[in-house]
């Protein structure tokens, strides 16, 4: 049996952790979305039948479906698992990872360039367990919409205010003052939210 010793630069933990084979490949793309002319870095992990974290002992090997839709490379100076997507234009595309006989697929979606997110309305005001749909607008270099990207939602204070779904929807929870925010692929865009009181 492998096995891996982890060393620390001021410590150095008492014993190894044994490894086994690689029999499962997991691919992490932080959402899946890269922009056109855009790149997104993206790593494969490795484990054993039992769920183990593995090491990988031959290189891994990175495709893409479409080389029109997106391109992959190996981040320079990282191990092989390490790569990076880069967008050439707008669709899905199936990114493969494979070492030892063992792969695993995940989708990218390559979105056109944002230039814009703008949230509407950009301030608000609720009550204690109202929930209110916030709208997000996407628009290109050009001016043109963007439609059906998923955004990751996030409040600047959770005993505030909440998400009740991953497409905008706030709930209220308790008086005071935060900020709803929006992301995707860099961009960003906010709206202020101020809870008051039931009278």
């Amino acid at each position: 049996m492998r096995m891996l010793c982890l060393v620390g630069l001021t410590i150095v933990l008492a014993g190894c952790l044994p490894t086994g084979p690689v029999e499962h490949i997991s691919i992490y793309t932080n959402f899946g979305i890269v922009q056109v002319g855009s790149e997104l870095e993206v790593f494969a992990g490795a484990s054993t039948r039992n769920g183990r974290s593995s090491t990988f002992d031959e290189r891994v090997v990175w495709t893409s479906s479409d080389t029109s839709l997106a391109r992959v490379r190996r981040k320079r100076g990282a191990e092989s698992r390490y790569v990076v997507v880069r967008g050439v234009r707008p669709g899905l595309v199936t990114l493969t990872a494979s070492s030892g006989g063992v792969r695993a697929s995940d989708t990218i979606r390559v979105i056109p360039a944002i230039q814009s997110i703008t949230l509407t309305p950009s301030a608000f005001q609720m009550a204690p367990g109202d929930t209110f749909r916030v709208r997000a607008e996407l628009r290109d270099p050009q001016g043109r919409p963007i439609e059906g990207v998923r955004l990751l939602w996030s409040a600047g204070d959770y005993g505030v205010a909440a998400f009740n779904d991953a497409n905008g929807l706030v709930l209220a929870r308790a008086p005071g003052t935060t900020t709803i925010r929006a992301e995707v692929a860099g961009r960003s865009a906010s709206a202020r939210l101020t809870v008051l009181p039931r009278p």
